[in-house]
């Protein structure tokens, strides 16, 4: 993709996601561990809210017939693609940030196939939805300190550094689903 085909605030909300999480800060010199934990959490919350609302979108503009859909034996289908996000935000997100998951959700070893194993179109919608609620409340609940650390994926990161590693497998499961779609010709909502 050229980049001057790339969305414009997709462009700039990376760029301030980047200089965060790198560290710069362009009002303070030395900022204090919580104004960076809170500039950090308000650009990780803004950039999950658009992964939000582009991912239900998509979720919602697949028809049920395709969500079995897979573009060759070895990789995830559509559900399983779905059923991985919510996953992740339930296990990964809220739980690694003091959240709580509901009961009845799946936990524990085996959760994530579970939850790959999901084929209902209504209910994957609805659990893409609730995880990405609860994880933002979880995350915009946390008050460690952005330069401590934290267990993400079995390994001690920065708060910097978990967040990054999330946010960038969350974009890649939102490319994968965009190329989905346009394999079943299907044109994400926000592109029309």
């Amino acid at each position: 993709m050229r980049l001057s085909t790339f969305p414009r605030q997709a462009i700039g909300a990376s760029l301030a996601l980047a200089g965060l999480l790198l560290g710069v800060s362009t009002t303070h010199a030395q900022a204090t561990p919580q104004t960076e934990l809170s500039r950090l959490k308000t650009a990780y919350l803004a950039d999950l809210a658009d992964l939000e609302n582009k991912l239900v979108a998509l979720s919602e503009a697949f028809p049920a017939d395709k969500y079995s859909w897979r573009p060759m034996e070895g990789v995830r289908s559509v559900s399983q693609v779905l059923g991985l996000i919510a996953a992740e935000n339930y296990l990964t997100l809220t739980r690694g940030f003091g959240g709580t998951v509901p009961a009845g959700l799946p936990s524990g070893q085996g959760a994530l196939e579970e939850f790959e194993g999901q084929t209902d179109r209504a209910l994957l919608i609805k659990q893409v939805k609730e995880s990405f609620a609860l994880a933002k409340q979880a995350i915009g609940a946390w008050t460690g300190d952005p330069a401590g650390p934290i267990r993400l994926w079995g390994e001690q990161r920065t708060l910097a550094g978990a967040f990054m590693t999330v946010m960038a497998d969350q974009h890649e499961h939102l490319g994968q689903l965009i190329a989905y779609a346009r394999m079943n010709k299907i044109v994400p909502p926000w592109s029309h």
